[in-house]
């Protein structure tokens, strides 16, 4: 449970709400207690409501740290996956296929190469960002080749990655 991002912004949401309720109603116990000062029962209750006020501040200031703690180490982990040369179902092309195996964001790009490291497909220009997502479990992208200049039926994939929090995190290796 506190392992999961969404669960503990839910819990920090909702504790927040009832802190503020409470608090509320601990203020107009308060005031009530004024307006009838022999009504135990109120002060009683004032009392109450200010101590779950300050409880469920405190469950707040623990899934604010818990989520803090959670983003930090989510920065931290390195993306892992799955790089292959797949073939097209039509036309013989070719297509790089990422399968991302957590959900952290990352940069890639790539070349393809043949014998005496011959350059084979277009060069990278840039970083390409991928932000993995269930709903999506793996990426294609066209591998034009010049299949012509393939020697000796050789074909090597060099693929970089590095985590999209790889700068802000210098020392840490983010990246393969």
């Amino acid at each position: 449970m506190w392992k999961d991002p969404e669960f503990v912004q839910v819990v920090s949401k909702r504790a927040t709400w009832w802190a503020v309720l409470l608090a509320f109603l601990s203020g107009i116990a308060g005031l009530l207690t004024t307006a009838y000062p022999s009504l135990q029962a109120l002060v009683i209750a004032s009392v109450i409501f200010a101590f779950l006020s300050a409880t469920a501040g405190f469950v707040v200031l623990i899934a604010d740290k818990r989520k803090g703690q959670l983003e930090n180490d989510f920065k931290r982990t390195r993306p892992e996956m799955e790089v292959a040369i797949v073939p097209g179902q039509k036309n013989g092309d070719f297509f790089v296929l990422i399968k991302p195996h957590n959900n952290i964001p990352f940069e890639e790009r790539w070349v393809i190469v043949t014998l005496n490291n011959a350059i084979i497909s277009g060069i990278p220009l840039g970083w390409v960002k991928i932000v993995p997502h269930a709903e999506c479990p793996y990426f294609l992208e066209k591998a034009d080749m010049n299949l012509s200049k393939v020697r000796d039926n050789y074909i090597e994939l060099r693929f970089d990655y590095r985590s999209i929090f790889a700068a802000d995190l210098p020392k840490l290796t983010l990246g393969g």
